[in-house]
């Protein structure tokens, strides 16, 4: 049983990965409602802290934010607030400097005006090479 485990945890790990690729190359901001259906044993409590810290790394790649539901009847008004981010939300661009390097470049957004923040922006993106 401990072998077959082990091929099922690499197997997810992988799937991960590539989930984790994509998010970096597609540049759409995901959105996650995560809603409170855990029991609190101490096993689904080490799940959960799994689950929360991946959706936060696929949410942060993608620019896109995660956020929680005691229960099924916080879902609505959380579309709605969502619904609200993305219609008042912009784009920012710019060229970069070193285009012949392609990779994942990381950007970080800041404001100059204190007390102003940024509530969405991805954590970088891919550049391919054109060839």
């Amino acid at each position: 049983a401990g072998a077959l485990t082990e091929v099922a945890t690499t197997r997810e790990s992988l799937r991960y990965n590539r989930l984790l690729e994509i998010v970096k190359q597609e540049r759409v901001p995901i959105y996650i409602i995560a809603v409170n259906t855990f029991d609190e044993s101490l096993s689904m409590g080490e799940l959960r802290k799994a689950v929360d810290r991946r959706s936060e790394q696929v949410v942060q790649m993608s620019g896109g934010r995660v956020v929680h539901a005691d229960s099924y009847e916080d879902v609505l008004p959380l579309t709605n607030q969502i619904s609200h981010e993305l219609g008042t939300a912009y784009t920012l661009g710019y060229y970069s400097t070193s285009e012949n390097n392609p990779g994942y470049r990381k950007i970080t957004v800041r404001t100059k005006q204190s007390g102003t923040t940024v509530i969405q922006s991805r954590s970088g993106y891919v550049l391919q090479n054109e060839n």
